[in-house]
């Protein structure tokens, strides 16, 4: 038979982890609520656009393209923390999502071939064809529920939405008729940060403002990298 006191702790678990999705999700589930959230700020999923012909630059992107679903994320909720004593009671859960690939690396390749045709890049590859291939993405952040109690009296709960701490990481090659003249990765550090709830921003305003911020982090990620990979050039 299983301590008592083990039960006790199970039990204030899902209880715990049910409260902040009936809060937050009375009219549908976690992963419906946060499909319609970003389908509602995107419309439709971001589109590649056109290659300029005789493009100095090829980026390799094959997860976007062989991703056929039609969902916008997927996820799942976990219970990361749970602290029972006498006087004291602190609870941390979170829904975590991933946006479907297409969202991410169609916007990455678009910002990647736009500077491309700038004169800065021809410049500097002066006719030398430069292959991009995405190795890593950030993708993912939670939804978060935070509740600490003392005394039994005085309780704070705390919503927010965090990313989850991935850097974008390429590799890169630099061909020179047919021959490879430079290789290597380039790291970027994702800047998006966290985003609170309360009394004066819903979830859906978070996830819009969330979500614009990492739109624009994506549309300038294309000239961070090829300039990082273009400065001993």
């Amino acid at each position: 038979m299983k301590p008592k006191s083990f039960t006790i702790v199970k039990i204030l678990n899902r209880l715990s982890f049910f409260l902040l999705f009936v809060l937050t999700f009375s009219s549908c589930s976690p992963l419906k609520f946060w499909d319609k959230a970003v389908f509602k700020h995107y419309g439709e999923f971001p589109a590649l656009k056109p290659v300029t012909p005789n493009s100095p630059l090829l980026v390799n992107i094959p997860l976007a393209e062989k991703d056929s679903s039609k969902a916008y994320v997927t996820g799942n909720g976990e219970v990361k923390k749970n602290l029972f004593l006498l006087l004291y009671w602190k609870h941390h859960s979170a829904f975590n999502v991933k946006l479907n690939d297409k969202i991410p690396l169609h916007q990455f390749s678009n910002s990647l071939y736009q500077y491309a045709k700038s004169k800065q890049v021809a410049d500097k590859l002066k006719g030398d064809q430069l292959v991009i291939v995405i190795e890593k993405w950030p993708h993912s952040f939670s939804y978060n529920f935070e509740q600490t109690a003392y005394l039994l009296f005085f309780r704070f709960d705390k919503f927010y939405l965090k990313p989850m701490l991935q850097n974008v990481l390429v590799s890169y090659k630099i061909n020179r008729e047919g021959a490879i003249i430079k290789e290597g990765t380039v790291e970027i550090t994702d800047p998006t940060r966290i985003y609170g709830v309360g009394m004066f921003k819903t979830v859906n305003a978070a996830a819009n403002d969330y979500l614009t911020s990492y739109d624009a982090f994506y549309k300038g990620l294309g000239k961070q990298v090829i300039d990082k990979i273009l400065a001993a050039q």
